[in-house]
């Protein structure tokens, strides 16, 4: 072999080897890309259309944050040889993801689901009466699951014995996390309730957990606390407040004079509170009865929860509303009086004298 002969083969050995190291490392990155996950907070909704190339796709996940290189991503679909099998459809992406299990998904395709959102505070009824509007289940169908042991079992809602010997309503209520979910056609009553109550434990946290030991009281006793919170006041920068102030009647033992318990326990209520409804004896009435009514009044949001496990250190005792979703706070019963004298008797007799002029 002569000498150029031998120049021209450690050349194309040399070409050959970088060639050889350069694609083992460009296989490499994909191989690592494909396991790094990516984290969304975000839920991400995607439509696939039928017939769209593999690059235009990669370039929407992409641009959805779904990967951090849509031409990494197309590569990897092509050095595994799926990049024909992508289904068309409608998916929907949430929390962390690799690569490798977002082309599993987008293999498998998802069902068309419909997003329904549950505001914070809805009671199981509510809840029941959203589900069967939006035509997933029938409203009796959904509140004979609520009241199912096994269901009960599953959310861990305590059996509650009540002194007044009188029927505990609430069930279930306040252990389905208020949220926007996404439901397939084919959902059941049961696969509902699971989604909703794993949302609240997914919620609680050890650090969670820790409070509810130091101000020894348990979930179920929060949660109940956190819905009548949650019920008095639409207000964050007011929930640790009105907390404080449940906070401190339980410590001196003061009944809560909650109105939306009262409001809970009645079956058919008008819409205004009279003295009758204060003085009918049923277990949510928190003007009759001591300490915490049996459970939760509706389901509490994540403020209304923090608030119930964080107070704001206060010594108030009594709050009043001003008619226009805030409150006045007080220490002492003579300040609560001045206030309820003007804003909700005063207050109410100059708006309907105002009404009475209008109509004149």
């Amino acid at each position: 072999m002569n000498k150029h002969l031998r120049i021209l083969l450690i050349v194309l050995i040399i070409i050959f080897l970088s060639l050889f190291f350069a694609i083992s490392i460009f296989i490499y990155k994909i191989y690592v890309f494909s396991n790094v996950p990516i984290f969304q907070n975000n839920v991400i909704k995607i439509d696939i259309m039928r017939g769209e190339q593999i690059k235009n796709i990669c370039k929407i996940l992409a641009n959805n944050g779904l990967t951090s290189s849509a031409n990494m991503l197309y590569w990897y679909l092509r050095l595994v040889k799926i990049d024909k099998t992508i289904q068309a459809g409608y998916f929907i992406f949430h929390g962390s993801i690799t690569p490798k299990k977002l082309v599993e998904l987008l293999q498998i395709g998802y069902k068309k689901q419909i997003s329904i959102t549950f505001p914070e505070g809805i009671t199981k009824n509510q809840i029941a009466i959203i589900i069967s509007n939006a035509g997933l289940l029938s409203y009796n169908k959904l509140i004979n699951c609520f009241k199912e042991q096994c269901i009960l079992n599953y959310c861990k809602v305590p059996k509650i014995s009540n002194r007044l010997n009188s029927n505990i309503i609430g069930g279930i209520e306040g252990y389905l996390f208020p949220d926007t979910y996404f439901f397939s056609n084919d959902e059941t009553s049961y696969s509902i309730v699971k989604k909703m109550n794993n949302r609240l434990k997914n919620v609680i946290d050890r650090n969670m957990y820790n409070r509810m030991k130091e101000l020894k009281l348990n979930l179920h006793q929060i949660l109940t606390l956190a819905s009548m919170i949650e019920k008095e006041t639409g207000l964050s920068k007011e929930k640790h407040v009105i907390s404080s102030v449940f906070h401190n009647r339980l410590k001196y033992k003061m009944k809560l004079q909650s109105d939306p318990t009262i409001i809970y326990g009645i079956q058919e209520f008008n819409g205004k509170i009279g003295k009758k409804h204060i003085l009918q004896i049923h277990p949510y009435n928190t003007y009759q009865i001591s300490g915490l009514p049996p459970g939760p009044i509706g389901s509490p949001g994540i403020s209304a929860i923090n608030a119930a496990l964080w107070p704001t250190e206060s010594k108030y005792l009594y709050f009043v509303s001003k008619n226009d979703g805030s409150h006045i706070f007080c220490k002492t019963l003579k300040c609560h009086n001045k206030a309820v004298k003007k804003w909700q008797i005063t207050s109410v007799y100059q708006h309907r004298k105002k009404n009475v002029k209008s109509f004149n």
